[in-house]
């Protein structure tokens, strides 16, 4: 078996998605997939839940996802297909394994274009006050601004439907924006006000004030990995890139370096940027507009009009251009879902330009829904931070079962040292799933039971042949899994955990715990003669 590595074309579900998206292009994708909502806001929550220490939340969550990116890239050249994360769990597991991968992934993904609208509409209330008002000391949208955000939405899907070139298009000029206003937004508050002091004063905790239980929280539910966790927008686009081998790794792991240095430096810039004043409550009480956004409203209090009116315009451009390509990327994710056999067939549908346009449509319904009970920026991130780490835990798995699988199948990349960084991967997922808190946890576990009532309901309904492919032995681990981070996260110290368990200990309980599952997860993998079936097909 050989992989093609630069067809003009792929044939997938009956129809044929074109392979359009070179080398430079993704790397763009992936940049701008990155560059979002999270620099605009980020900043400002990682420091209030970990004070200077938010820099290593930085640095961890770089070094976690790039793991992950390296993960996925081998992955992505083993099979680059379009909705990749929904497919290479069907691969080395099958279909319920595959199922519970990509509907955790598809409920981050459709909860991210909608997050990205939210965050623009919220820098408008500036200018357009209507949009938003206060609740409980939440920013949330009023009826005006829902309706504000719908508009936006329904425009990224109309772009996307004319096609992947117009997708790339539109992407690649956004994203020459998108790279120069953050760099020059931090080098010019660097250049203003820059207070040494921040970083050490003892009178407001030193450097660490809320210890590693705050760069915990500010990696998790700070928004640290979520400003992070767009790379995987690349990753869905995988079955339009030419020469996929070469461009995938080039992408994620380009890509994905050139963001977390800018992010870096925008965290340092904002810390080093406030006022003695500020701060004069401790770190957790910073409270800058932020309906105006941490990064504006620092401008204006140091005079900088010019900087506060580009960001502005930032504001309305870097997440719009996130939401334009998540459209497109949870498209894909919802097509290979179909194509797998656990979405409806209708999903498959391509229209003239190979655009899966059912599932453009079916996504934005979704995504309007998610504006009514999520309706503020902040409240979505950790919900999408812990889906999406969710849905990661499963490649670890699946490159350490296909490797025993598929061992001579051609690579574009090969992940060194895989049998320490591929469990090692599979940890820091469940670290930051943990970390994100009972409250969100808890949430998105109903929507997954949700899911798998809807699975074992279509599974009842099947012929003998049919419930032979859901593959359930390879899942036999799924249950104990969920139920273990359940009872570890409600006894934990993390969004309304009860606390019964000391901090630290549950860090370590949860580290601990992760290492016979990955392990009872890799012995479930699928026969080898069922794999090279299934890549075949």
């Amino acid at each position: 078996m050989t992989v093609e590595s630069s067809p003009r074309s792929v044939a997938q579900g009956g129809s044929k998605l074109q392979r359009r998206i070179g080398k430079l292009e993704l790397c763009f994708i992936a940049i701008s997939s990155v560059i979002g909502s999270g620099w605009l806001f980020s900043a400002l929550y990682a420091a209030q839940y970990a004070g200077p220490a938010a820099i290593v939340a930085w640095i961890a969550g770089g070094i976690v996802v790039m793991l992950l990116a390296l993960i996925y890239a081998e992955l992505g050249t083993l099979f680059p297909e379009a909705g990749g994360l929904a497919r290479y769990p069907m691969y080395s597991h099958g279909r319920l394994v595959s199922f519970y991968g990509s509907f955790t992934a598809w409920l981050a993904y459709v909860a991210t274009a909608p997050i990205e609208v939210m965050a623009v509409v919220e820098y408008m209330a500036e200018f357009l006050p209507w949009v938003e008002r206060t609740q409980d000391g939440n920013v949330v949208l009023t009826a005006a601004g829902v309706a504000l955000s719908l508009v936006m939405l329904f425009g990224f899907c109309v772009i996307n439907l004319f096609g992947v070139r117009w997708l790339v298009r539109a992407n690649s000029v956004i994203v020459v924006w998108k790279l120069i206003v953050p760099v020059v937004a931090a080098l010019a508050l660097m250049s203003t006000r820059f207070e040494v002091s921040n970083f050490t004063n003892a009178g407001n905790g030193g450097f660490a004030p809320f210890g590693l239980a705050g760069i915990a929280t500010a990696l998790s539910a700070g928004g640290v990995m979520f400003a992070f966790l767009g790379f995987r927008a690349a990753l869905e686009m995988a079955g339009e890139v030419d020469d996929p081998q070469r461009s995938i790794p080039f992408a994620l792991l380009s890509g994905l370096t050139v963001c977390i240095v800018i992010y870096l430096l925008l965290q340092v810039a904002f810390i080093g940027a406030l006022a003695p004043s500020d701060l004069a409550q401790g770190w957790g009480s910073i409270s800058f507009n932020v309906s105006t956004g941490p990064f504006a409203a620092l401008a204006m209090a140091l005079g900088m009009t010019w900087l506060a009116t580009l960001l502005y315009s930032d504001a309305i451009i870097s997440p719009s251009g996130t939401a334009l390509v998540f459209s497109g990327a949870t498209a894909r994710i919802t097509y290979a879902m179909a194509k797998s056999g656990y979405a409806p067939g209708f999903l498959l549908t391509l229209n003239r330009h190979g655009v899966p346009a059912m599932a453009l449509l079916v996504n934005f319904v979704v995504g309007a829904l998610i504006f009514l009970p999520f309706p503020g920026w902040q409240k979505l991130v950790g919900f999408i931070s812990a889906a999406a780490v969710l849905s990661f835990a499963l490649g670890p798995v699946s490159l350490v079962a296909l490797r025993r699988q598929l061992p001579d199948r051609p690579r574009g990349y090969r992940l060194p040292w895989s049998k320490l960084l591929a469990p090692l991967g599979f940890v820091f997922a469940n670290l930051i799933f943990y970390w994100t808190g009972w409250d969100t946890i808890g949430v998105l576990l109903l929507g997954v039971l949700g899911g798998f009532v809807l699975v074992f309901t279509m599974y009842g309904f099947s012929g003998a042949e049919e419930r032979a492919r859901w593959d359930l032995r390879s899942g036999l681990w799924l249950a104990p899994y969920l139920i273990a981070m359940a009872l570890v996260s409600y006894a934990g110290n993390f969004g309304n955990g009860r606390g019964w368990l000391p901090a630290g200990w549950d860090t370590a309980v949860v580290t601990i715990m992760s290492v016979p599952f990955f392990w009872l997860a890799l012995r479930g993998r699928k026969a080898v003669v069922e794999v090279v079936e299934e890549a075949e097909n």
